[in-house]
């Protein structure tokens, strides 16, 4: 008997305990102190030091270890003896599209907020949608780029692949 009083009791505890509230629950759940949306200036300077910090790692892993300008004593890393992973152009790949986000953001809310001045952040976010995107057809080849970048935004999960000469295209443009 004891036994199922206290189940009934911890069910009735549990009940209350983990009561989820779904009345009011964005509203109250809202911040009042924090931006509802991000200003295209403070999307700059973290897209840059991403794309420089991918490529001085690429540089540091890839160019200065194969030339044997420096040599790890990390056994875990052997470019050094020309042993080099199917995985290490991902985090290229991965450094490079993330900030691409990140930088055609800055181009939409520049345009999106109508501001005196936000031109020249759109003028910045083409140039360096310009440069990344060179850096991605550099290595990789055929990429996708008009229809890239749109998987969350217009669920598009499968962007058609453009011809690497798009970037001289890319560069004139800009």
């Amino acid at each position: 008997m004891k036994k199922y009083i206290r189940i009934t009791f911890l069910l009735i505890l549990g009940s209350i305990v983990f009561q989820s509230c779904t009345k009011d629950f964005v509203e109250k759940n809202t911040d009042p102190n924090k931006v509802s949306a991000v200003a295209p200036q403070s999307l700059i300077a973290p897209a840059l030091v991403n794309v420089l910090s991918t490529n001085l790692s690429r540089n540091l892993r890839i160019n200065n270890e194969l030339m044997q300008v420096t040599v790890t004593i990390n056994d875990n890393l052997e470019i050094q003896r020309y042993e080099i992973r199917p995985s290490e152009s991902e985090s290229s790949w991965t450094g490079w599209y993330v900030q691409l986000t990140n930088i055609r953001d800055i181009y939409q809310r520049a345009n999106d907020a109508k501001q005196v001045g936000y031109q020249t952040y759109m003028g910045i976010s083409l140039v360096m949608d310009a440069w990344v995107s060179s850096l991605i057809t550099d290595m990789y080849g055929d990429v996708p780029y008009f229809d890239s970048n749109k998987g969350f935004s217009e669920g598009n999960l499968t962007p058609n692949l453009i011809n690497r000469r798009i970037s001289i295209r890319i560069f004139s443009e800009n």
